[in-house]
């Protein structure tokens, strides 16, 4: 079983150190000696392979003469002063400074040379913080293959493995080893599309640092959400007996209401585009699995939790009070579970259901909203829910609303600004999903 401990995994160029034009002046330049003109579509088609991989390519692809040992020589001879004058990418030491302090192990996985890589660290004073590397004197196959980070995986059994990548090629290498994907793009415009994260800038990690420690994960972010009702009902694995006593126990103990809910079956991320299957399912299954471990399956209910946005910037925070989990920690409002109620065409109104919650714990109605934007789906672990969150957009301000500090389901509801929101919270207890609705939103707000 694994730990909550992460690894964080870095490549090379491009990300620790700022050598992609550089690289990209020397590929024009070796070519050039051949009469032949490179393109940068190639130069990225060969961002990942070990050098000896490019050599053998370019050599076959424009039938350069030559031994390809010679050739390897004059490439390499071309690339000896690169690192000695390799500048580091922007909060590079900052970052590892702080993994180390939160006791994230780093390891590099480069198609470079390990003395290459070494030299860089020792020269910037950053080999105190690197744990591992695994080079390309390491492995047989470079990127895309996944040997690479299947190295890293078994070097980190018991970790969650982040890795943090510039190149189609190896985030590739990357999600076919199974792993957490980062594109660090800082130029803005997208190269891979299938990333679990993309950032423009390192000091970014940060916030996927935050989601480390909370246990809960942004899983993709769209402005374009579907949520599709797939197949029939839910139906569990000759388990009836159990359930049906679990479930008998627990009305002894309270009030249960075996209705509907939908749980998450998959998701595909196409452009801006995240179509999320689902199926309906009894509660009282769910119910069952939360009682016993002898229960053999696993069911992640799906919720909507929205952040409400007026016209002066503020949103809305309270209290959880009268329920089993997290009572006393603080949420943005509204937040629920996804009933099967409203189906049009196999797709669940999951806004609609936003709307409802809103209705139901604040004193807005359907008309104060002016448009609501999907914009994530996150995941916790601990309470193994997937939320998709909504921005609820207000044409009206919450300063004119008299808004009632207790309701049956919150206390102490607090209108706040967005602007003060983050420091506002750090001096409370805060639901783990919350930080990272927050998170997402100050990165993809409108």
């Amino acid at each position: 079983m694994k730990s909550n401990k992460t690894v964080f995994v870095f490549d090379f160029d491009g990300v620790i150190v700022d050598t992609i034009q550089s690289l990209f002046d020397i590929y024009i330049d070796f070519l050039q000696g051949f009469g032949v003109v490179g393109t940068k579509g190639e130069f990225d088609y060969l961002n990942g392979p070990k050098l000896t991989e490019i050599i053998d390519y370019l050599k076959k692809k424009h039938s350069i003469e030559g031994d390809l040992v010679q050739l390897e020589r004059l490439y390499r001879e071309k690339l000896r002063s690169l690192y000695d004058s390799a500048v580091l990418n922007k909060d590079v030491g900052s970052i590892f400074s702080l993994l180390e302090t939160n006791n994230n192990p780093i390891a590099i996985a480069s198609s470079c040379k390990r003395d290459e890589i070494e030299s860089v660290l020792k020269r910037y004073d950053l080999d105190k913080f690197v744990d591992t590397i695994v080079s390309g004197d390491d492995v047989k196959q470079a990127k895309p293959s996944p040997e690479i980070y299947n190295r890293v995986k078994e070097l980190y059994k018991n970790h969650h493995c982040i890795v943090i990548e510039d190149s189609p090629n190896g985030l590739l290498s990357a999600r076919l080893a199974g792993l957490t994907t980062v594109e660090y793009n800082p130029g803005k415009a997208g190269v891979d599309g299938k990333a679990d994260y993309t950032i423009q800038s390192l000091s970014s990690l940060k916030t996927i640092m935050t989601e480390c420690k909370l246990n809960c994960y942004t899983v993709a972010q769209a402005t374009d959400i579907s949520l599709k009702l797939v197949g029939g009902e839910w139906q569990p694995p000759q388990q009836n007996d159990l359930i049906n006593t679990l479930w008998e126990k627990g009305k002894k103990e309270g009030p249960l209401f075996n209705g509907w809910i939908v749980v998450y079956q998959s998701h595909s991320l196409i452009g801006n585009t995240l179509v999320i299957e689902c199926l309906r399912c009894q509660y009282k299954y769910y119910y069952a699995q939360t009682c016993s471990e002898k229960v053999d399956y696993q069911l992640y209910p799906m919720g909507v939790s929205g952040i409400i946005i007026d016209r002066e910037n503020n949103t809305l925070v309270g209290k959880r009070c009268n329920v089993t989990d997290l009572e006393g920690s603080y949420e943005l409002m509204p937040s629920g579970s996804i009933e099967p109620a409203e189906i049009t065409g196999g797709l669940v109104k999951f806004t609609d259901q936003i709307v409802i919650e809103l209705e139901e714990e604040t004193p807005l109605i359907k008309t104060d909203i002016e448009e609501l934007i999907p914009f994530c789906l996150i995941f916790g672990k601990t309470n193994r829910v997937y939320d998709i969150c909504v921005q609820i957009i207000l044409n009206a301000s919450l300063t004119n609303l008299r808004c009632p500090q207790t309701t049956n389901e919150y206390s102490d509801i607090q209108v706040v600004n967005l602007a003060e929101i983050e420091n506002w919270l750090r001096m409370k207890r805060v639901v783990p999903s919350t930080w990272v609705l927050l998170n997402n939103y100050l990165m993809t707000g409108k």
